[in-house]
């Protein structure tokens, strides 16, 4: 017995219009899905045998070509598969590595390995990068960038300048194996004109600050050089814009925020959560600086023998990017950016 016929003998006819209206909107209802189904496809993931629903981008076996009745490959035809195209691309690396090593002796460096040459550059751009005839961009590393103010605009020039004059008809040398490049294009690492690390030499000029990286085994060279640069008055050390900052002076701090700074203290107190250590240079939280060490960094500095719990009550000088959190802030990004400046 129907639904239909067994509410008719218990209801009567009264049921019936009711019946077939419920009837007829499910007709509608399936018409309409019916509808958006062949517009829209089936939701990914569904399946049906239904063929009035099914689009041929969600199945791809059934396209021009990849019928259903074409095996589906095997665990050796994959594995064939796989190992040709890596024998592809190391055919085509091997070229590159055999040029990078053939075509000049590499040169060992004191703290940047083995190089090789990469070619002449074109121009000097912005933050001192080095555009290659090719069209490739090197960023040297090691180095503090520029600001965008007026004075320090002006010292960027003369960086410019002079870098360019360096490299006016020279092939640069630049590390074994090549560096990635980053989300910019940039290949950021030690680059040589000769047996010289650019770098290094922006850096004992008094051209360009030092922002050692972290894990940088040239950074405490740089340092060395950067230390005897401003003892000179070199470059831009001969400006007392940019000399040491007192991490006492408070204004002097607040005028500088958005640069990279350098600047001397004694650590008052060190406080800590579960993310990262924070050096209080003052009482004052939210007035005096602070450098904040995430705990990553507070391992790699540990590993340098400097533990973030051994700090307070030590004169340090720190450098880096100065913000304000609301108070004055620095990150310290390499164990090289703290120096222990006496007791």
């Amino acid at each position: 017995m129907s639904p239909g016929a067994g509410t008719g003998e218990r209801f009567g006819k009264s049921a019936e219009p009711l019946l077939a209206r419920h009837e007829n909107q499910r007709e509608k209802m399936r018409i309409s899905l019916s509808k958006i189904l062949k517009v829209n496809g089936v939701p990914e993931g569904i399946r049906t045998p239904d063929l009035r629903f099914r689009k041929p981008l969600l199945y791809p076996a059934e396209l021009p070509g990849r019928g259903l009745s074409t095996p589906a490959p095997t665990f050796g035809d994959r594995r064939a598969t796989h190992y040709s195209r890596k024998r592809a691309l190391r055919s085509r690396a091997i070229p590159v590595i055999g040029w990078l090593l053939a075509s000049a002796p590499a040169m060992a460096q004191a703290c940047g390995g083995p190089l090789a040459p990469i070619g002449a550059a074109a121009h000097v751009r912005e933050r001192l990068e080095i555009a290659f005839e090719d069209g490739r961009l090197a960023a040297q590393a090691g180095l503090a960038p520029f600001a965008q103010t007026a004075r320090d605009r002006g010292r960027f020039e003369i960086a410019r300048t002079a870098l360019e004059a360096r490299l006016s008809g020279v092939s640069l040398a630049a590390p074994v194996p090549l560096p990635r490049e980053d989300r910019w294009g940039r290949i950021t690492g030690h680059f040589h004109t000769g047996p010289d690390n650019l770098g290094l030499w922006l850096a004992a000029t008094g051209l360009a600050r030092v922002a050692p990286a972290p894990g940088d085994a040239c950074g405490h060279l740089f340092l060395d050089a950067e230390a005897k640069a401003r003892a000179a008055k070199l470059g831009l050390w001969s400006d007392p814009y940019y000399s040491i900052i007192a991490a006492e002076n408070v204004a002097a701090l607040l005028s500088r925020a958005g640069e990279f700074v350098l600047v001397e203290g004694r650590i008052a107190r060190l406080g800590q959560t579960s993310a990262r250590f924070y050096l209080d240079f003052g009482q004052a939280r939210g007035v005096d600086l602070s450098v904040t060490i995430s705990k990553q960094a507070a391992t790699a500095l540990a590993a340098t023998g400097v533990r973030p719990e051994s700090l307070p009550g030590r004169r340090v000088r720190v450098r880096g990017l100065l913000e304000h959190r609301p108070g004055p802030s620095i990150d310290l990004t390499s164990p090289l950016a703290l120096e222990m400046i006496g007791r």
